[in-house]
């Protein structure tokens, strides 16, 4: 009832605001969602895939760089130590400019993260200084049995720790990566949802300013029409078309009423002056009648008078 005592333009405007809002929502949730996804993804390239590559590139450059060992002590001549330390110096430059960048630019997602990235700085710093340097140094220096125990020994004791952490923090990233995954699907639902909600809450308000409009146009035209057509049907003026509301189409009902009522009371008017107009020339005629038969009685008393004269 409250809609229908609103004006139609009124009410359109009513949906084409609420069509609007609602298609602003929707937008402005879909950005939302591409924002959060871009984020999810930029956090997944630079925390975790470019990440897990240096930490894949050093954990690859300690074992080649053990493999190289390996190699040089099987057969140490002086060509191949001096062609494989400056191939284990590269690798150790490269392990440490690799992991330097790679801490540089970590941004740990847990304390744990935190503490384990720690921990591997510390055991890979001792590694390449109480390990591979001072192998190298033996080498340089032709001490190659000295060499061979480090490399059986503390080497070893040196890299086993290094080698735990990089697997550690291979299956912590790879966890934290899958979480971030599990976190912007659980968003993507979110805001599917959302979406949905609002199309969903769109069609239910749209379609009922929609049928309101619709069938308050058709019923109250309809009305006015099917009392035009009896009126011109049988010049029955005493019906009315029914007012549903206050709109435009309402008032233009009220409008129709008083303009018919209007010409009953013209039509009654004239019936009225009519019927006066009769009563006054039945008195005429009868008055009329009343002095013609004077006037017979005067002209036959005229009439014995002169035949009385002499």
């Amino acid at each position: 009832m409250m809609l229908n005592n609103m004006k139609i333009g009124t009410r359109l405007m009513m949906l084409l605001i609420l069509l609007l809002l609602l298609m602003v929502g929707v937008g402005v949730a879909g950005l939302i969602g591409m924002n959060k996804t871009n984020e999810g993804m930029r956090s997944m390239y630079d925390d975790y895939a470019v990440g897990f590559s240096r930490v894949s590139m050093v954990a690859n450059l300690i074992l080649d760089s053990r493999l190289n060992i390996s190699l040089l002590l099987l057969n140490p001549t002086t060509a191949e130590v001096k062609r494989y330390t400056v191939l284990i110096e590269s690798h150790i430059g490269s392990i440490q400019q690799t992991w330097k960048l790679y801490t540089s630019t970590f941004t740990p997602m847990t304390h744990d993260e935190r503490v384990l990235v720690d921990k591997l700085d510390e055991d890979l710093d001792r590694f390449i200084k109480n390990g591979l340097q001072p192998l190298l140094s033996h080498l340089h220096a032709g001490n190659i049995k000295e060499a061979i125990v480090l490399n059986k020994g503390s080497l070893i004791d040196l890299f086993d720790p290094v080698q735990e952490g990089i697997e550690k923090l291979g299956d912590m990233q790879l966890f934290s990566a899958r979480e971030e995954f599990e976190s912007s699907q659980s968003r993507y639902t979110t805001i599917r949802t959302i979406t949905l909600a609002l199309i969903l809450l769109a069609v239910i308000l749209g379609g009922v300013l929609g049928f309101s409009i619709i069938r308050g146009v058709n019923r109250s035209v309809g009305e006015m029409r099917s009392v035009m057509v009896k009126m011109a049907e049988d010049g029955n003026l005493s019906v009315r078309a029914q007012v549903y509301g206050q709109d435009e189409i309402g008032q233009t009902a009220t409008a129709f009423n008083r303009l018919i009522e209007g010409f009953s009371g013209i039509i009654r008017q004239a019936i009225d002056s009519a019927t006066v107009v009769s009563s006054t020339a039945a008195q005429l005629s009868v008055s009329s009648a009343q002095i013609a038969q004077g006037s017979q009685g005067q002209l036959h008393l005229q009439q014995r008078l002169w035949n009385r004269l002499p």
